[in-house]
Parts: structure tokens; sequence; C-alpha cells
């Protein structure tokens, strides 16, 4: 018996694969940026590059998390948000009347 593949199964096939590809495609930044954070500046600024860290710090996200103005930050866009909310709501208001 003689076995020949039918063109729907390759074209299913590359179909496949090219998804796989393009996922893998997708998701290496995002996994490039989780790693970057959980490294040290001096290895994350090295000429060697690394796909699994050599060295695991949680560091960069306390500093991250305690050198900035959060506060200051979220209390800036509520102001802005709630002024944006307001006018659209006065304004949405009068078109209707």
């Amino acid at each position: 018996m003689d076995f020949q593949p039918r063109e729907e199964s390759v074209d299913h096939c590359r179909g496949v694969a090219g998804s796989c590809a393009g996922r893998w495609i997708m998701a290496f930044p995002l996994y490039w940026m989780f790693v970057t954070t959980i490294v040290p500046r001096e290895e994350a600024y090295s000429r060697e590059l690394h796909l699994i860290p050599q060295t695991i710090v949680f560091d960069n996200y306390i500093n991250g998390w305690t050198s900035n103005p959060w506060p200051r930050w979220y209390g800036n866009t509520l102001i802005i948000v709630g002024t944006s909310v307001f006018g659209l709501t006065i304004f949405s208001l009068l078109a209707v009347s």
C-alpha cells in the first residue's frame, strides 16, 4: 500500500508549525522583559546574553516601589480622570437636551 499524504494535511502541518513559531516570536519579548527585571543590573547590562538568568534578585521590584512618588502619580491620575469624566458628562447632558 502506497501512502501519499494529502495536500490538506501538509497544509495543516504547515499552519500548525507557523502558528507555533508565531507564538514563540510573540512570547519571547515578554519572557525577556520579565527576565531582565529579576537579574542584577550588572548582568542585565552585560554583553553576555543568557536566556536563563544566572542570579535571581527581587531588589528591582522593591527599589521601584520605594524610590518613586507613587501616591503623587496616582493623585495626578485621579485628577485627570475625574476632570475628564466630569467634563464628558456635562457636555453629553448638554448635547442631549
